[in-house]
């Protein structure tokens, strides 16, 4: 079995549990091609927190179409033609989020966006987003999420540009994490080490079945974290 099936595998129960039949990664991105093993793995971690969610009694639901959970193929906006690309709606008590793939969000730097690859958004500013056709505050994101399919290791160019997302967002009351496949360099994690919020955990994760205790770690430092945070 390659690594593609094995993360297809791991993912496709926990969007049945959310009441989708079927998932669809292939819809196309920009420049026409579909989706790769980098997409595939980012879906892979979108079901793990998927999964967070759910242990947490948050009520995770597929919207806008149940049956089918389609993501999107590259950075887009969350105003979106309605049901083109699908997200995650879960709530806290009294308060609603949408948890998104591949969103853009506009940052701190007056003007500038950023992609953001897995995203915690305020469900209120996510709707009047979607009704004004405007892109989400960082004042409004609560969990910010990279994901890097890396055969090789992390190294500092991409450590960089992640604390770059991070500064640009930085806030309180939002959680950060970076995940990969491949392993930290020693100069990447002293780069990563000086991100506030702290990152969590730095994990290895994938669907081998090597990296179970991994996926594990990973998925109690989020139950740990997401209810600090929203």
């Amino acid at each position: 079995m390659n690594k593609r099936q094995r993360l297809l595998n791991a993912l496709i129960p926990v969007f049945k549990a959310l009441g989708s039949t079927s998932i669809d990664l292939s819809h196309k991105n920009a420049r026409g091609k579909k989706a790769k093993n980098d997409a595939v793995y980012e879906a892979f971690l979108y079901a793990l927190v998927c999964q967070t969610l759910d242990a947490l009694g948050y009520n995770p639901q597929a919207l806008p179409n149940p049956g089918i959970f389609r993501f999107r193929r590259g950075p887009g906006r969350i105003s979106s033609t309605p049901g083109t690309f699908s997200y995650v709606e879960f709530t806290n008590g009294t308060n609603a989020y949408e948890l998104h793939c591949d969103t853009k969000v506009l940052s701190r730097s007056a003007g500038a966006v950023l992609e953001i690859d897995i995203v915690i958004i305020a469900k209120g500013h996510a709707r009047q987003c979607r009704k004004n056709g405007s892109d989400p505050t960082y004042r409004r994101v609560h969990f910010v999420l990279e994901a890097k399919y890396h055969r090789t290791g992390i190294g500092t160019v991409i450590a960089k540009s992640y604390v770059g997302i991070c500064e640009r967002i930085r806030r309180r009351q939002c959680a950060n994490a970076l995940v990969s496949s491949g392993t930290l360099s020693l100069n990447a994690a002293s780069l990563l080490a000086g991100v506030n919020p702290p990152l969590l955990p730095f994990p290895q994760v994938s669907a081998a079945a090597a990296h179970a205790a991994n996926v594990l770690a990973f998925s109690n430092s989020l139950i740990a974290q997401i209810p600090t945070v929203i």
